[in-house]
């Protein structure tokens, strides 16, 4: 029709605007943005991960430390039972 390039160019524009065409950022933005949702529940996922694993260390730290406390309390218990038992021996002789 003898159009020149920016003219065809902007028909065409016209156009596909009228008929419910959208621009290729506009196409994008869902792909986009599900990306990034992923990769952030990627990230929770990884600090949460990481969370539970120096929580557990932690907890089997604590369940070290009471079995410790708990042998020592059995120790001392023999001991003191021990010493109460030599001082009836020495007072019953």
């Amino acid at each position: 029709e003898g159009l020149t390039h920016s003219e065809e160019t902007a028909e065409i524009k016209d156009i596909l605007s009228r008929c419910g065409a959208l621009k290729a950022n506009e196409l994008n933005q869902p792909r986009d943005e599900l990306r990034i949702t992923v990769t952030e529940i990627k990230k929770d996922v990884h600090t949460q991960l990481e969370q539970t694993r120096k929580t557990n260390k932690n907890v089997d730290g604590i369940a070290k430390e009471l079995r410790k406390l708990h042998r020592a309390g059995i120790n001392n218990a023999t001991n003191s039972v021990t010493v109460v038992a030599v001082l009836f021996a020495t007072v019953a002789f």
